[in-house]
């Protein structure tokens, strides 16, 4: 199982939010960072996200937080490299 940190940039639809919520186990801090646990890797969640936020293009950034890699969509180039660095 992975532990991912979801955060939204804006608000998300209700079909995200039932998404979210469909995971083995979740966290909502507010209603833009999420912790879920599940079974798909980053980049599978993220890719799964896209399919509900992609006509709104809401920017997510995906964080596994029991090991290194990360996905986005819709931010900043030089802003995630500046975030690899830190």
């Amino acid at each position: 199982m992975n532990s991912l940190m979801v955060i939204f940039f804006s608000e998300i639809p209700e079909n995200v939010s039932e998404f979210l919520r469909l995971q083995a186990d979740y966290a909502k801090f507010n209603s833009r960072v999420w912790c879920v646990k599940t079974k798909l890797d980053t980049k599978k969640f993220r890719d799964c996200l896209l399919e509900y936020t992609c006509a709104d293009k809401i920017p997510v950034f995906v964080i596994n937080v029991t090991d290194d890699p990360w996905a986005s969509s819709y931010v900043n180039p030089a802003l995630m490299e500046w975030a690899r660095k830190i």
